[in-house]
């Protein structure tokens, strides 16, 4: 949020107001009592589990290795292009167990290669990357290496 230096005057302004009568040391008169009902117990509701949280590799955070890949498929309008190149960047989650998750393609090379090495990538298989001795979820890129000549 982006305050101006003139709401922001108005803001202290009216968070230091003081009323009148107690300034001028007159005596305020108590508000007349209400009755009130016994407080009652509540229960406290049960503590949630904390949301999935993904950190990030470096520092004591050791990154997943890579056990098991499978080589992307080629599409057809790939193939009949005949000789080309090209790197699909792909965004993960990769889990306690070694699973990836939440597999997108940031950055593509089109021809229908960048779902083929999403479908890929969803069948890796790691060795989870480690924090204090314990597995953890972190977030990866791969680059996925197509090559047809």
């Amino acid at each position: 949020m982006r305050i101006s230096l003139s709401s922001f005057a108005i803001l202290l302004t009216a968070t230091f107001i003081v009323p009148t009568a107690l300034y001028m040391g007159a005596q305020q008169t108590p508000p007349p009592s209400t009755a009130t009902a016994p407080p009652v117990a509540r229960e406290t509701p049960a503590a949630k589990p904390e949301p999935d949280h993904v950190m990030h590799i470096g520092g004591s955070i050791s990154p997943p290795v890579i056990i098991y890949t499978v080589k992307p498929q080629f599409t057809e309008e790939a193939r009949r292009r005949g000789k080309m190149s090209g790197n699909v960047q792909i965004y993960c989650w990769v889990d306690e167990n070694g699973n990836p998750s939440h597999v997108r393609a940031i950055r593509g090379v089109g021809m229908g290669l960048d779902e083929k090495a999403v479908e890929a990538v969803r069948q890796y298989k790691f060795r989870p990357a480690m924090h204090n001795g314990k597995p953890v979820k972190v977030d990866l890129y791969i680059d996925v290496n197509f090559q047809i000549f």
